[in-house]
């Protein structure tokens, strides 16, 4: 237990409660991403197929090498696995390009 911060000393009944406070806010966040459609869902089925094309690549790659004996398959599998996870939140991305090509960026 951590020095300095009290145990959390409510019932369930009292935690649906004040969750039942912030039942609006969370639910104008998470149909944020909802209110595109059928295109958000077409968006994540692509990007599970290239994961699954992805991991299907590497296990042919590393039987085409003999390292059968080598627990490298499963460790870049999970590599692959995590990039393609998380690997949104760090991707970069920006409408540089656009900004100058509408004209947004003044020299």
């Amino acid at each position: 237990m951590l020095s300095g911060i009290p145990p959390l000393r409510l019932s369930p009944i009292e935690i649906m409660h004040a969750l039942h406070r912030y039942r609006e806010a969370v639910w104008l966040a998470s149909s944020g991403a909802a209110g595109d459609g059928f295109s958000i869902v077409l968006r994540y089925a692509i990007r599970f197929v290239r994961l699954l094309v992805l991991l299907s690549v590497w296990e042919m790659v590393v039987a085409s090498r003999d390292l059968a004996s080598v627990p490298v398959l499963g460790t870049v599998q999970t590599y692959t696995l995590v990039a393609g996870a998380f690997g949104i939140f760090v991707e970069a991305r920006t409408d540089l390009g656009a900004a100058i090509w509408d004209g947004r960026i003044a020299t």
